[in-house]
C-alpha cells in the first residue's frame, strides 16, 4: 500500500502545485504468534492486531510524532495517520478512513478552526464507527468489500474519485 500513497501525493501534488510528502510512519514492536489455523481469522488477526497497534502507539506517541511531519501545504492522512494530521491544528487537513472524532472524542465541527475533510468508504470496517461524524461517505462499487471488509479501509489511494475529490477540496480551502 505505501507505494499507492506516494503515487496519490505525487498526482495531488501535480494537480495543486502544492506541497504534499509522503510521511511513513510505523508502530514498533511485533503482533504476537497466532497459533489458530483458520485463513480469515488468521487475516482478521492480523488487520485487528496491527490497527490496535497502530492507534495506541499513535495516542501514546502523538507529540513526538507530530514533531516529525513534514512541512506540507495540507496533510492526508488514513487510519491512524488521520489522527496524526487531525492533531496539527495549522493546515488543511483530509483523512481517509480515519476513526479521528473517537479517537478525540469530538465532532467533526469541533475539531480545529483549519479545514477538514473526513472521507470514508461506506463499508471501510475501521471509519464506520464515526459514519454520522464524516463529512463525505463514498460508495465506491467494488464488489470486494462485500467478500472482504478490509479492502474497503485500503481502496481510498487507488480511487480516482478520491483524488479528484481531494484537489477540488485543497483548491477550494488553501489559499
Amino acid at each position: 500500500m505505501n507505494e499507492n500513497m506516494k503515487l496519490f501525493a505525487k498526482d495531488v501534488e501535480t494537480r495543486t502545485g502544492a506541497i504534499c510528502t509522503y510521511y511513513h510512519w510505523n508502530h514498533p514492536g511485533f503482533l504476537p504468534v497466532n497459533s489458530r489455523h483458520s485463513l480469515l481469522f488468521k487475516e482478521m488477526y492480523k488487520f485487528t492486531g496491527e490497527v490496535i497497534m497502530d492507534f495506541t502507539f499513535v495516542t501514546k506517541e502523538i507529540d513526538a510524532l507530530l514533531a516529525k511531519l513534514p512541512p506540507a501545504d495540507m496533510y492526508v492522512g488514513h487510519s491512524a495517520g488521520g489522527v496524526i494530521v487531525g492533531y496539527q491544528n495549522e493546515k488543511p487537513t483530509v483523512m481517509f478512513g480515519s476513526p479521528y472524532q473517537m479517537v478525540r472524542n469530538a465532532s467533526l465541527h469541533m475539531c480545529s478552526e483549519k479545514p477538514v475533510l473526513n472521507i470514508m468508504h461506506y463499508r471501510d470496517p475501521i471509519a464506520a464507527q464515526v459514519y454520522d461524524a464524516t463529512n463525505e461517505i463514498i460508495y465506491m462499487p467494488y464488489i470486494a468489500p462485500y467478500i472482504n471488509p478490509i479492502s474497503a479501509h485500503s481502496a481510498y489511494w487507488r480511487s480516482a474519485y478520491t483524488i479528484k475529490r481531494t484537489v477540488d477540496w485543497f483548491k477550494r480551502n488553501v489559499k
